[in-house]
């Protein structure tokens, strides 16, 4: 029967109630206020985030976001970082949510000058490196198929044989010379650690082209988010293409930041896939007040020049430096370990304590249990970040450093529990937003039952379950309500049943 013509036989045997009084309240959520960030303890850093907000006026967080992500990507490929679970990468994945207009890429741009200076001496070195190897490969070839032409004409000889053995092996092409990828599939990447450097970032000020792409698409969400996820924990992934097979790809690192507008990441933090699989909590996400309209010009300080120009000066030192690498390979690292000294260690040990605690029942953590447990790691992360940006000759962590990293984690932890239980109400409002426009616009019958709506209504509402969640969140703003026992409707008794604000028997 068609959805419109059979809403008019509807209802029956059914007793117009009391009028509905008050409007319907609005299905949005005002989100909680940011907390400041904490500046100070980001130590080393802290002059070139306070440049970047004095050339900028972008929020504190988004700036210190772009630093602490670039002083990841240049110390990754250093060292590993003791915690109380082992050695672990250096490796910081950040997420970063502001507005269009919120001046995230001008931010960006100065916090990576360094980064970009390095990659484009690699391409420079890589084009000199590629024609001279496009030589060598060519002489090689020659040189292989003249000693194929002197066993064809004599099998046995065997000083052919020896000279064929005694040919030096194929030459190998100059590594890619790529630091960044901005927009790469999981394939994308992973070629781009087995063909270059070990040590790269996914760093992207539009995220949003990221996470709504292919790798992200549906059918290939679920092994992007895998892969990513081994990248943070440093595990070998494995890698398979027709041409050259299964390969395993190990001694790499990823660091990664994404910008995104809060349409997308609304829908990223409520994902049950993200969530699930450990993306999430792997992240450390801000998602700062907004600055503009108070943006006002003023000229900057002339010592924000001067602290840029530092920090750039220490993230090309540590560019250039010479990973440490497996014998005998050319892109796989073999890391030594930042130890902590034993002031770091009791610290972070008493953060760990406090962090599980607040993880139990009624613990003000429990919501988000999956970023709490990897906290005391996170910070153990981000000492080893701050520790070899201050000094890249470190051999492990004092608790100065601890101590400023645990209130860096502590700071995360409190956007993520903000953050995650405003999407996922935000999520669920949204969805009974759509529902209400189908409402309205779709069914002009003025009560309805789940299955008229299962069956006919928008996609967030096609199961029995979603239905009633939904009509229960529209019953609480105002905007239907439940039929005591239920009604006929389209000549079929509904046992549950909701009359629509604004509509008529």
């Amino acid at each position: 029967m068609n959805v419109k013509a059979a809403a008019f036989a509807q209802a029956e045997e059914y007793e117009t109630p009391d009028p509905w009084g008050a409007e319907p309240e609005p299905l949005k959520q005002d989100a909680a206020p940011a907390e400041p960030y904490p500046m100070v303890a980001l130590g080393p850093l802290e002059r070139a985030v306070r440049a970047i907000i004095d050339m900028t006026r972008v929020p504190p967080a988004l700036a210190a976001q772009s630093v602490l992500a670039a002083a990841s990507l240049a110390a990754q490929a250093h060292a590993d970082v003791e915690t109380l679970d082992g050695a672990k990468p250096l490796s910081l994945f950040l997420l970063t949510v502001a507005e269009s207009g919120e001046r995230k890429s001008a931010a960006d741009r100065r916090a990576m000058v360094a980064v970009r200076d390095r990659e484009a001496a690699l391409r420079d070195a890589y084009e000199h490196e590629r024609r001279q190897y496009d030589r060598a490969l060519t002489v090689w070839h020659a040189e292989r198929k003249a000693i194929e032409k002197q066993i064809e004409k004599d099998p046995k000889d065997p000083a052919t044989r020896a000279d064929l053995e005694a040919l030096r092996p194929e030459p190998e092409p100059p590594l890619l010379p790529n630091l960044i990828a901005g927009d790469p599939t999981l394939e994308g990447l992973q070629r781009l650690f087995a063909e270059g450097s070990p040590s790269l970032g996914l760093f992207s000020d539009e995220g949003g082209q990221f996470l709504g792409g292919y790798s992200m698409s549906a059918d290939h969400r679920s092994k992007t988010i895998s892969g990513l996820c081994r990248f943070w924990d440093g595990t070998p992934t494995d890698r398979t293409r027709a041409k050259d097979g299964a390969r395993v790809l190990v001694g790499k690192r990823l660091a990664q930041h994404l910008m995104l507008q809060p349409v997308i990441a609304t829908d990223l933090f409520a994902d049950e896939i993200a969530r699930g699989q450990g993306y999430l909590a792997r992240c450390l996400l801000s998602q700062p007040e907004s600055t503009m309209g108070t943006r006002f010009h003023r000229e900057p300080a002339p010592e924000s020049a001067a602290a840029l120009t530092e920090h750039n000066a220490a993230l090309g030192s540590l560019l250039r430096r010479d990973p440490p690498l497996r014998e005998g390979k050319r892109n796989e690292l073999d890391l030594p370990t930042l130890r902590l000294h034993q002031g770091a260690r009791d610290l972070l040990i008493g953060y760990a304590d406090a962090t599980e605690r607040a993880m139990g029942a009624d613990g003000d953590l429990r919501p988000i249990c999956a970023f709490a447990a990897k906290s005391a790691e996170q910070a153990a992360r981000m000492a080893g970040v701050l520790s070899l940006y201050a000094d890249p000759d470190a051999t492990e962590i004092n608790a100065e450093m601890m101590g400023r990293a645990t209130e860096l984690a502590q700071y995360y932890l409190g956007e993520a529990l903000r953050l995650i239980d405003a999407a996922t109400v935000d999520k669920e409002l949204k969805d009974a937003d759509a529902l209400w426009q189908w409402l309205k616009g779709f069914w002009p019958g003025w009560a309805v039952g789940p299955t008229d709506i299962a069956q006919n209504g928008p996609r967030c509402s096609r199961t029995t379950k979603a239905t009633k969640r939904l009509m229960r969140v529209l019953q609480e703003h105002g905007y239907v309500r439940e039929i005591e026992g239920g009604a006929k409707i389209n000549g079929r008794r509904a046992r549950t049943a909701w009359e629509i604000h604004g509509r008529r028997q």
